[in-house]
């Protein structure tokens, strides 16, 4: 009896989140706050890597939303933690590149070393929630980029900078460049912007 009342509790959960998803009017406020792009603009392009991790890239500029890449096999069963090596693996894969300004240049594809080559200028980490922000203050500190963030984030930053204090991130440095986002939150929200996106 209790499985089959662990399965239906899963299923409701399940349904309810399809509902949630398909909601004609969660559609309609996320059509309302997207400008169509002006003609003449620098194309824009969209990779998806999964849960809630977009790459845009627009011109010589990306934007990394999340960046969650270190999903483990199997949740219930080991650590959950950043694994370098294939957070450093999906950057190198995608063509996701350090600013020209970065303290450190290597690490990262050989298009990177291209003039007009796209270079990261934003990471948004949209909550402290490992599968959302677990990844961004080691992305960070590789790049030598802007962080995008609110307080959610701060113990996953300090257990990142514990574990990893100079190996290849410079978290000092970086520690500056950490922004809070919610200025940029409606109502009176500031524009924010990353090359030729706002």
């Amino acid at each position: 009896m209790r499985r089959m009342t662990s399965r239906l509790a899963i299923m409701g959960a399940a349904f309810a989140l399809l509902v949630g998803c398909a909601n004609p009017e969660l559609r309609v406020a996320a059509e309302d706050t997207v400008a169509p792009i002006p003609p003449g603009s620098a194309p824009v392009s969209m990779t998806f890597f999964g849960t809630s991790s977009f790459l845009v890239e627009a011109g010589e500029t990306q934007l990394l939303i999340d960046g969650y890449f270190s999903r483990a096999a199997h949740y219930l069963i080991g650590k959950i933690g950043p694994k370098p090596d294939r957070i450093l693996g999906e950057l190198y894969r995608h063509r996701i590149c350090k600013p020209k300004a970065a303290r450190r240049q290597g690490g990262q594809h050989p298009d990177c070393a291209r003039p007009d080559a796209a270079r990261l200028d934003l990471i948004l980490a949209l909550h402290g929630h490992y599968d959302h922000a677990m990844d961004a203050p080691f992305i960070a500190g590789w790049a030598g980029t802007r962080l995008l963030t609110d307080v959610s984030l701060d113990p996953i930053w300090d257990a990142t900078k514990a574990k990893w204090p100079d190996d290849g991130v410079s978290f000092n440095w970086q520690h500056a460049r950490r922004q809070p986002y919610a200025p940029h939150l409606a109502p009176g929200f500031a524009p924010l912007p990353v090359g030729p996106m706002t």
